[in-house]
């Protein structure tokens, strides 16, 4: 690769996280002709679909901790100065949700990049909506029938997947569910 000494000089200046890996989306058209540049693109693909898949668990997790801090300050919040504090919670909350959103969007754009079929993207790891960033209550009651935490796709996206009842109760029974607090 052109350039490896003043590259292995400027890592050995920088701390370990800040250096930069030269992957396959990141370089110049002109590498795609190299024998080595198909094999590092299909590993970048696995890497970015685990990166999208990591981001739309941790999306779930922050809209359910988004959620849980808007209940507890309406229920609990008394005072300009608990109000103000429990805002600072929420919008914090809400900003690593918007955090988490483009963590996926980045690996979804990186997979269409590297040559993926739109379809196949499209299929496996959809585009965020608006709509799919609103939650239904978590700490209410939910009516019957209506038990999912939004219509989004990205609570029935990943591990789990869609669920017959069977299956979901003996997911539950397994001890997989992990409560939020």
């Amino acid at each position: 690769m052109p350039g490896t000494s003043s590259i292995n000089k400027l890592h050995q200046e920088l701390e370990s996280e800040q250096v930069t890996l030269y992957l396959p989306s990141l370089l110049p058209i002109e590498f795609q002709s190299l024998p080595w540049f198909n094999d590092l693109k299909k590993i970048e693909l696995d890497l970015r679909k685990g990166e999208a898949a990591d981001a739309i668990d941790e999306l779930r997790m922050s809209l359910q901790r988004k959620e849980i801090l808007q209940a507890g300050r309406a229920e609990m919040a008394t005072g300009n100065d608990s109000i103000t504090c429990a805002q600072a919670s929420i919008d914090r909350a809400h900003r690593h949700v918007l955090f988490q959103k483009d963590q996926y969007m980045n690996a979804r754009s990186s997979m269409l990049h590297l040559g993926e079929t739109f379809s196949v993207i499209n299929k496996a790891f959809p585009t965020i909506q608006p709509i799919d960033l609103v939650t239904k209550s978590l700490t209410g009651f939910k009516k019957l029938g209506d038990g999912r935490n939004s219509n989004s796709w990205i609570w029935t996206h990943g591990v789990r997947g869609i669920l017959s009842e069977q299956e979901e109760f003996n997911y539950i029974e397994d001890g997989m569910v992990t409560v939020l607090v």
